[in-house]
């Protein structure tokens, strides 16, 4: 017991806020501007979490911290909408006046209530001589209570970091920068597929989805198959043109039901300079149904 609460102190430098702690933990801050502030309401939708800090305008909102000798800081944000970099972002200083931007990589759960998920960020590889940290949340055009931050902490040793850039679920074409006429999408509840809402083809024809994102490094797509039937074949270029085969591979596909399997999809490594991905579904003389997609996720 005594080694595993050394090793954990030695980890962890120290947690600036924290759930239920919000309030005092703003003291750790050096500077913070004047619309930040505490909200405690609405706890269940915030997977339990009492305190979380925010701001109460539509304003730029800032929190500045001291490092002092952490190498990553983790934090636990709440928000309805995909956070980006015009949501919230993270800076670090050697002197605490000129600040440059570090990279922000996420993972998120759903959180199950309203629409809610819960965000971890991880900032890491910060410059040997950063000593100060600063959270920004930029101005919006309306006002939003959100993004939330449940809880700050900084360590000594890198944080993990699987850095989910974003997520589809093939419920409508809103993440997508482009489609095929040939789709169409479909609510969940088959059974075999399970729950998922699906986009799948009307024609046995060629067919492609395209998505703008930039510097993705992994990505993981889950299909169904039909009779063996159905491909996808994942394509990068860095000008949504000439496209370049990637190397991708496959699981053994996993019976769902009758003739129907599931198959997860894999690339390991985009080429440097990516900002456009897109789905080949190559036609394959079957039914056009499959391949069904169910279940994108691209992280870098």
């Amino acid at each position: 017991m005594k080694k595993y609460i050394i090793s954990f102190i030695c980890i962890l430098l120290f947690i600036t806020a924290s759930c239920g702690a919000s309030a005092s933990s703003l003291q750790n801050t050096l500077e913070r501007s004047g619309n930040i502030r505490i909200y405690t309401n609405n706890v269940k939708s915030f997977n339990n979490c009492s305190e979380r800090i925010g701001k109460k305008d539509k304003e730029d909102a800032f929190l500045i911290y001291a490092l002092n000798g952490a190498r990553s800081v983790k934090v636990t944000v709440y928000s309805d909408a995909l956070i980006e970099e015009s949501r919230i972002a993270f800076y670090v200083s050697e002197d605490g006046e000129a600040y440059e931007p570090v990279k922000m990589y996420r993972e998120f759960t759903e959180n199950g209530n309203v629409g809610y998920s819960e965000y971890t960020l991880v900032a890491k590889g910060f410059p040997e001589d950063a000593q100060y940290f600063k959270i920004v949340m930029p101005a919006t055009e309306k006002f939003s209570y959100l993004p939330q931050i449940g809880s700050v902490e900084f360590s000594d040793e890198d944080f993990e970091a699987k850095g989910l850039l974003f997520e589809d679920d093939f419920k409508n074409k809103n993440k997508m920068y482009d489609i095929s006429s040939n789709f169409r999408f479909e609510n969940g509840g088959s059974g075999y597929m399970g729950d998922n809402t699906t986009t799948l083809r009307m024609y046995d024809l060629d067919s492609a989805i395209k998505y703008n994102i930039k510097n993705p490094i992994n990505l993981k797509l889950r299909y169904f198959i039909m009779d063996g039937k159905g491909e996808v074949e994942i394509y990068a270029s860095s000008r949504d043109g000439d496209y370049t085969l990637v190397q991708s591979e496959k699981t053994l596909p996993f019976h769902s039901h009758n003739n129907w399997s599931g198959v997860d999809l894999t690339v390991q490594n985009f080429p440097e300079g990516t900002e456009y991905i897109m789905l080949k579904l190559p036609a394959h003389g079957h039914s056009p149904w499959p391949p069904v997609l169910t279940r994108l996720e691209v992280y870098y």
